[in-house]
């Protein structure tokens, strides 16, 4: 099994970071608008802002997500559930960007589905 690597690149304007391996594209984005994330389209900002695209996604973020453990975090999906009452989330928006579904198992009884977020 090849390890793979993990990069953090900090803009010098520090307006956000990525990190990435050679499979991953994720960005954490820096005071990221959350106005296409809610219904209520308020235009409110995130401190840090992220998409999560996969699980490999998810485990890559917990591992870099060191420096921002004392962050406040907030999991969304869609938003249509959400009402941003703040004009700033001071902590990291998480949004669920797993699609898709798969059947893992059937029999006549059951089925087990795989479904993304």
């Amino acid at each position: 099994m090849v390890a793979s690597s993990l990069y953090i690149i900090i803009n010098s304007n520090n307006s956000y970071f990525t990190a990435r391996n050679r499979a991953s594209r994720m960005k954490i984005e820096h005071n990221f608008s959350l106005l296409p994330y809610n219904t209520f389209r308020i235009d409110a900002k995130a401190r840090y802002f992220v998409n999560i695209e996969s699980s490999s996604d998810f485990i890559e973020l917990m591992q870099t997500a060191e420096r921002l453990e004392s962050e406040n975090k907030l999991f969304i999906g869609g938003g249509s559930n959400m009402l941003l009452t703040e004009p700033i989330f001071e902590g990291m928006v998480i949004h669920n960007g797993i699609l898709g579904k798969e059947i893992s198992s059937d029999s006549p009884h059951e089925m087990f589905l795989k479904v993304g977020g």
